[in-house]
């Protein structure tokens, strides 16, 4: 096992199917109950008399139409492909967000400044937005694709380096437009391979020891990306040359400019405090006290959890302000705005927006029928193209 790895999010070797439920029990007929009526029956028509042929009588009264099965027991809709106009804001406000919803259920589109709702030919996971990018994973094909949100029915791009590198998970990457692609075939090591999504061409490489991830339904993986290395006791930071010492300690959370570490004394005494990645200087912001075991950034917000998903809570640490999630599942069923004010939720095939700054919840109904039992999302800044 890589050094670090007590720090993802997935335990890799978790079955991803659950076995199926035991059969109903047969019910036994006595078979001499059934020999006796049918030794009865028999008799009976030996017995009986021959009777005159009885004259049916039609009814006075028109026969009564066949009933049509309920709408519940109906075969359900595929969502067919294309775009509803809608009518207007969704949020009573412009926010300037789109969600994106999609996994056993078609790739959806909903913008929530114009209740607009675009659904897509093709089933994937939303996995990260960069730039004018939208990356998902194929899990049919197994592979990871790249969609342009400009025009988003044109055929995806397949996400990839070169023939020997196994793309495992995916990282944002430190610029519009790029992504990181993570290698775990080999042992102790993970292989990177910074892509970028204009030109599908890679523009550097780095090999880490530990990889910080987080699970997303079906068990797909999302990774934090490789600024940081943790072996062991010691961290390295990535540099312009590779992976260089940095310090002693246990990496927290990472936002890729400021992290979080302990460290601690020979007296056993730990403490922890932020620090700028790029010069290792101790910062003075404040440290929050309601982070579990596992966490993640999300632009403001730091996503802290238990490894059973016992509890979600979302930390503002520079606030600290908690916010509970409600979710309490392994993979992770939502999203925030990249400015941090806005939430997109699922579960139980609805989906519904929370105003992190005042905690409001709002139900979206007309686009519930978007969202599978499986559902993966991404929440990110609206892009109207123009129109031809």
């Amino acid at each position: 096992m890589a050094a670090g790895d007590e720090l993802e999010f997935v335990e890799l070797a978790a079955d991803r199917d659950q076995p199926a439920p035991d059969p109903p029990p047969r019910r036994v007929v006595t078979i001499g109950l059934v020999v006796a009526l049918l030794a009865g029956l028999a008799a009976l028509t030996v017995a009986a008399p021959p009777t005159e042929p009885v004259a049916i009588v039609e009814p006075a009264t028109a026969p009564t139409a066949p009933t049509a099965p309920p709408a519940a027991t109906a075969a359900p809709q595929e969502l067919a492909p294309g775009e509803i106009e809608g009518t207007g804001p969704m949020l009573g406000e412009t926010v300037g967000l789109e969600i994106w919803v999609g996994g056993d259920s078609p790739v959806t589109r909903i913008d929530l400044d114009t209740g607009n709702v675009l659904t897509l030919d093709r089933r994937a996971f939303p996995v990260l937005a960069t730039g004018v990018h939208l990356v998902l994973f194929d899990a049919a094909r197994d592979v990871y694709i790249a969609v342009d949100r400009e025009n988003p029915t044109a055929a995806p791009a397949r996400v990839d380096a070169e023939d020997s590198f196994v793309v495992d998970t995916v990282a944002e990457g430190p610029s519009p437009g790029t992504v990181w692609l993570a290698d775990r075939t080999a042992p102790e090591q993970v292989d990177w391979r910074l892509l970028s999504l204009d030109t599908l061409a890679p523009i550097r490489s780095a090999s880490s020891q530990s990889i910080v991830t987080s699970r997303l339904p079906y068990r797909i993986e999302v990774a934090a990306a490789p600024v940081i290395d943790v072996r062991g006791a010691e961290l390295f930071a990535l540099r312009a040359g590779g992976f260089e010492y940095w310090m002693d300690g246990r990496l927290v959370v990472h936002d890729g400019e400021r992290a979080l570490v302990e460290t601690c004394g020979d007296d056993g005494d730990c403490r922890s405090a932020w620090f700028a990645i790029a010069s290792g200087e101790a910062l003075p912001d404040p440290v929050p006290a309601d982070l579990l075991e596992l966490n993640e950034f999300f632009g403001p917000w730091i996503h802290t959890k238990t490894r059973t998903a016992s509890e979600s809570l979302l930390v503002d640490p520079d606030t600290g302000t908690v916010i509970d999630t409600g979710q309490r599942v392994r993979g992770r069923q939502f999203d925030l705005s990249p400015d941090g004010r806005w939430g997109a939720f699922s579960g139980a095939q609805r989906l519904w927006m929370l105003d992190l700054d005042s905690g409001e919840r709002i139900e979206l109904p007309v686009v519930s029928n978007r969202v599978g039992t499986a559902t993966s999302i991404v929440l990110v800044g609206s892009i109207r193209a123009e129109d031809p």
